[in-house]
């Protein structure tokens, strides 16, 4: 992605390693900063990932995973 993106703190370390989980703790994060189009967006990609990786990698674009 070319576009800065704000990304809101989130803490992921400690979490489920589940993706699911990971990324519905994400989607919470980015809704508590009023970014509900960024986190069905988020949702969708990471859906349509092909693995845990790429997965975890949409998730660091949306939000800072600290």
């Amino acid at each position: 992605m070319s576009e800065t993106r704000i990304k809101p703190k989130c803490k992921l370390s400690g979490c489920d390693g589940n993706i699911f989980s990971l990324g519905a703790i994400a989607s919470s994060c980015l809704e508590k900063v009023g970014m509900k189009n960024e986190a069905k967006e988020m949702r969708h990609r990471i859906c349509k990932s092909h693995s845990y990786e790429e997965a975890i990698d949409v998730i660091c674009e949306y939000v800072d995973a600290r």
